[in-house]
């Protein structure tokens, strides 16, 4: 019988992970500026740390979401890999190519106005975009999160109150 004693403790957590999950909602939703500057200001510090050796991960987000540096291309200018020069065909990263790398990197030395084989929308932009696109499916599986939740606290209650008339009369 002591297992059924951790019931209430079980509602209790159910109850602070979904006060938590309603909480963090109401933060998102309120600090959304401030959110957006900060991955902003983060996306920026990537491109001009980037270097060949060492940038996997915005390499990945460049060619998943098909985009390049944050704003654009022309902010790979002030990267690390840019001021030492290690290659001097390198403009912008090979992720930021669509397929012909060498037409690429010469179109972004040009700054050709409608680049046809450099990405050059910027990732703040695009990944926002996204974010809105999908914001629906993000708040119906929160939602659904919640709801699981709800109906853990909802049968935990059931099970607690069936324990102490049924099985307490000892």
């Amino acid at each position: 019988m002591y297992s059924a004693s951790y019931l209430p403790v079980y509602i209790a957590c159910l109850i602070i992970v979904i006060l938590a999950e309603l909480a963090a909602g109401i933060y998102l939703a309120i600090q959304r500026a401030d959110l957006e500057d900060m991955f902003h200001t983060h996306l920026l510090s990537e491109v001009r740390n980037y270097t060949i050796d060492n940038n996997s991960s915005m390499d990945y987000i460049q060619k998943q979401f098909q985009c390049c540096g944050s704003k654009n291309y022309s902010e790979y200018e002030e990267s690390i890999q840019f001021r030492i020069g290690q290659e001097s065909s390198w403009v912008v990263p090979n992720s930021c190519c669509k397929s012909n790398i060498a037409k690429c990197q010469k179109e972004a030395e040009l700054r050709v106005e409608s680049p046809s084989q450099l990405y050059s929308e910027g990732c703040h932009t695009v990944i926002l975009d996204w974010f809105i696109t999908n914001s629906a499916v993000l708040i119906g599986v929160a939602g659904g999160i919640a709801c699981f939740g709800i109906l853990g606290i909802i049968f935990a209650s059931i099970l607690c109150r069936n324990r102490t008339e049924y099985y307490d009369w000892e």
